[in-house]
């Protein structure tokens, strides 16, 4: 997205994690600056306002790919799309990783 940034150690982040966890998605922490400052997923919950699409990253699977909603707005869209593909593996695989890797928003 244009409004997020990625923090200076992201990729060093990813990178670890991905090694780690090659096989499994991952979900990093992401803070948003609209607003009020706080953090993605308080509760490590699949939900809709609680994963934004820069902080996951999935296995290349192409058969646990969720769709992409028709009928719904472009700026909510990849939202569902990740929800729905996150949703096809199973709970205990998906890797929650505390590092906040993403600032959505960024104050200037």
């Amino acid at each position: 997205d244009d409004d997020d940034i990625y923090t200076p150690d992201a990729f060093k982040v990813i990178h670890q994690a991905i090694v780690t966890h090659s096989n499994n998605p991952i979900i990093f922490r992401m803070l948003d600056w609209h607003g009020n400052r706080y953090v993605f997923w308080r509760k490590r919950k699949l939900a809709l306002g609680n994963i934004g699409t820069p902080m996951v990253c999935l296995p290349n699977d192409i058969n646990k790919l969720g769709k992409w909603p028709e009928g719904i707005k472009e700026y909510a869209g990849d939202a569902y799309f990740i929800h729905s593909t996150l949703s096809r593996w199973p709970k205990k695989s998906i890797v929650w990783i505390e590092d906040c890797i993403v600032i959505c928003r960024p104050e200037i």
